[in-house]
């Protein structure tokens, strides 16, 4: 009896989940995969052009493959047509956003209401087999625009379908063949398609075509397209990702198409053009000015050059170009002239030449002096092939030319060639074929729009309009140097006007408001009372230091006086100079010292541009002058010692010999934990960058504070090679000092002296006069550099009393 409940009981909880199960999985299916007879989809915008299936067909459409050609205004928005989703509805309840579709019949049907979830594809949700009668269906419309199922869902929508009335039936001889037509309602669907030809990226025509009919190619009206003039001689059809050439015949899809007419561009200067992908290929060796890119005598042109793994010849970019002989531009004897900046694919290193009469080299770099970034990318070039693609800028006017290679600034150049080329084109040159240039852009620099600043490149001056600063209009400089510039006061000013420098301007609209973010030192005279004041801006106008006309030099008074006690009625001339280093800014007045500060401010602000500022119009900038101290170390004020400010080497002397003895004495600050030392027998090159790194040879003797303050002499000639190793603890002297300072707590400064006398067979070292080692290894007189100088690996350090005394004989 209890078997026979039980079997029971088990047989009703069954059927009770069965009926659930069913329930629930028609509630599911009808929320999310509707029925075929209610089934829809939406499309991304309102623009899209398509017909859609429907219920009742017009015989004239079925008749013909191409059902009409129209010519549709340009919109780029309404590309997105051709793009099909490979998404379907979701079958499964998740967090994401929902939105509603509706879907209006309009044949007295209840509409059809879905929620989808967004950016769910909803090609399924078209409805199918439905009527109207004695109506033929037009298409699908939203917000009034043709509408097109083959999209996605990224908004709620209300998507209506239109109909129209038939054309009159031709009339019949008999009632047979009356009787025997079917009734309209009851005729097979139809489903019409467009395929949008493009003739570039914003025009096109659209032909419609029925699902499943022919569409033949060469029915396709090709459109006409000029180059400089000429007609170009079209090439074919392309699919909508451009990677095949569509011909003959195919079937029309279920789905719009794009395709693209391809054009035989000319070859011009022996580069070619791919119009599509704005693409310059370099079919040989040759120059090419960019079309439609007119550049002036100052501007800013950048261009990504994709070098192929063949290359081992030259590529790079043009500027202040000049083509004179357009079948012949690589030959400069014709007449064609540029700047040109180019890389050398076989050693990663980069040169700045001139292309006038002659080809002139004004400057280069060599791949251990480039960017580290730059280096990185080259190795990794050379391992493993492929394509080295590289972005060139160059940022140039009258008196600088300023070259980036990926974004890093690789070379300034301020030489007697500036100003020698007026082309205004920019463009490309390489020495072999394969090569590509892609994203090439130009801006001209105009400083009376960004600066209130106007430009004479006649007479290479600088006239304020208004109130602002030019900066970076001289140099992108290094962040110390010496700067110096003639102002013009016109006689009616009556506000500050001066040099700036370590600048950094955030918003070239408003560089005279700090506020914006901008930030600077700043000299400037106050034609009001013939005082100076020096200023800092950063968060704020911070006065330093004000200098009163009675406390100038003697000549400057003389001429300010001279100048306001006439009246004013002249423009009145100076010039102005700063020496601006890490321990100190010094300033001087038509060559005359006028302060000198060394306050906390210094290093508070690292911009690297100089410029100029004024407050009133009409004031002229002349005759600029940029020198940047390329080296890690600062003179002090009295130039007898130097400190460092960085990683680096400094040459004291750079054609001192190569057999001598050289002495230098050193005091190092109290927290340093760095090694330092000095060098003989060194060659360094021009860039002083990175002369630590590579690129240099020297022998070095150094103390390294970090490895217990030991001694260490060694040579360095692509690689770093120990000669000698001299421990702390086998010097009395020199460990006894040491000691001192460092049990000490190091709240002092250490001071002590190295000499090394040096000579073709033996190297003698000294600290503090005491010989510590005399090498006599294979590696004397390996070297042949004539510089001695010093090297440091932190800021810091200080040395004075350098002395070299070169020997007669070894």
């Amino acid at each position: 009896m209890n078997r026979k409940i039980l079997t029971i009981i088990l047989s009703i909880i069954a059927c009770l989940t069965l009926t659930i199960g069913v329930f629930g999985c028609q509630g599911t299916q009808r929320n999310s995969q509707p029925e075929q007879s209610s089934s829809a989809s939406l499309g991304a915008t309102s623009s899209q052009s398509s017909l859609s299936q429907g219920g009742q067909s017009d015989s004239s459409l079925n008749n013909s493959s191409s059902i009409e050609e129209i010519k549709p205004s340009s919109n780029s928005s309404s590309e997105s047509s051709f793009v099909e989703s490979s998404s379907s509805p979701s079958t499964s309840v998740s967090s994401a956003k929902m939105v509603t579709i509706t879907i209006k019949l309009n044949n007295g049907s209840q509409d059809l209401v879905y929620q989808v979830q967004e950016n769910s594809n909803l090609a399924s949700y078209e409805p199918t087999n439905f009527t109207y009668l004695n109506k033929i269906f037009i298409g699908w419309y939203c917000g009034g625009e043709v509408f097109d199922f083959n999209s996605v869902a990224t908004q709620d929508l209300i998507i209506e379908a239109m109909w129209k009335e038939p054309a009159p039936l031709p009339p019949t001889t008999s009632s047979s063949s009356s009787s025997s037509k079917e009734p309209i309602s009851s005729q097979p669907p139809f489903n019409v398609r467009d395929i949008r030809l493009y003739k570039n990226e914003t025009e096109y025509t659209v032909r419609k075509y029925v699902v499943g009919n022919t569409v033949n190619v060469a029915d396709w009206l090709v459109p006409e397209v000029t180059f400089e003039g000429k007609v170009v001689p079209f090439i074919g059809w392309w699919n909508e990702a451009i990677t095949e050439q569509v011909t003959g015949s195919f079937t029309m899809p279920s789905k719009s198409m794009a395709f693209y007419a391809m054009y035989d561009y000319p070859a011009k200067n022996l580069w070619s053009y791919d119009n599509i992908n704005k693409v310059y290929t370099s079919n040989g060796a040759g120059v090419r000015a960019v079309e439609d890119v007119k550049g002036g005598l100052r501007g800013e042109y950048k261009a990504t050059l994709k070098i192929n793994n063949t290359s081992t010849t030259a590529i790079g970019i043009i500027w202040n170009a000049t083509i004179a002989d357009v079948d012949n531009p690589y030959d400069h004897t014709t007449g064609s002239s540029y700047w040109y900046m180019h890389l050398n694919p076989t050693n990663g290193g980069f040169q700045l030449a001139q292309v006038l009469t002659d080809y002139v080299v004004a400057g280069g770099v060599n791949l251990a002096n480039t960017p580290t970034a730059w280096q990185t990318k080259w190795s990794a070039y050379k391992l493993n092939g492929g394509t080295l693609e590289v972005e060139f800028k160059v940022v140039y006017d009258s008196s600088s030319i300023n070259l980036y290679v990926d974004g890093d600034l690789l070379l300034t150049y301020t030489g007697e060639l500036i100003g020698s080329l007026t082309g205004t084109q920019v463009g490309m040159r390489t020495n072999t074929a394969g090569n590509q240039v892609v994203n090439a852009e130009y801006k001209e620099l105009n400083y009376a729009d960004s600066y209130a600043w106007s430009y004479n490149e006649t007479d290479k001056t600088y006239t304020s309009t208004g109130v602002g600063i030019a900066p970076t209009i001289d140099k992108l400089g290094a962040t110390y140097g010496t700067y110096s510039a003639s102002l013009t006061v016109a006689n009616n000013t009556t506000t500050g006007v001066g040099i700036i420098w370590n600048a950094s301007i955030a918003d070239v609209d408003k560089p005279y408001d700090h506020t914006t973010g901008s930030s600077y030192w700043y000299m400037h005279l106050n034609p009001q009372n013939g005082g100076f004041q020096l200023a800092q801006v950063s968060t704020a106008y911070s006065a330093i230091k004000t200098v009163l006309l009675a406390n100038g030099p003697t000549a400057w008074q003389t001429k300010w006086n001279a100048w306001n006690n006439g009246g004013k009625t002249t423009n009145l001339i100076f010039e102005m100079k700063v020496e601006f280093m890490p321990t100190y800014i010094r300033l001087y007045i038509d060559g005359d010292l006028l302060y000198t500060y060394e306050g906390d401010k210094l290093g508070t602000i690292t911009g690297k541009s100089v410029g100029f500022r004024t407050n009133k119009a009409d004031n002229v900038v002349k005759d600029i002058s940029f020198t940047p101290w390329t080296y890690n170390w600062s003179p002090s004020l009295d130039g007898t010692s130097y400190t460092s400010v960085g990683k680096g080497i400094m040459l004291t002397n750079a054609n001192a010999g190569t057999i001598g003895t050289y002495s230098v004495d050193f005091t190092i600050g109290e927290k340093t934990t760095t090694s330092l030392g000095i060098l003989f027998n060194a060659t360094v090159p021009s860039s002083v960058d990175k002369p630590y790194e590579s690129g240099c040879s020297y022998y070095y003797l150094n103390l390294n504070i970090n490895s217990g303050a030991n001694f260490q002499l060694a040579k360095v000639d692509g690689t770093y090679l120990s000669l000698a190793y001299i421990q702390k603890t086998t010097l009395t002297n020199w460990n006894t000092k040491y000691n001192a300072w460092n049990d000490g707590g190091r709240v002092d400064t250490l001071t002590f002296n190295l000499k090394v006398e040096f000579c073709e067979t033996s190297i003698s070292v000294y600290v503090d006069d005491e010989l510590i080692t005399t090498y006599t290894g294979d590696n004397v007189g390996k070297l042949t550099g004539s510089g001695v100088g010093v090297r440091s690996s932190l800021a810091g350090n200080t040395i004075s009393n350098v002395t070299f005394t070169p020997a007669i004989n070894g």
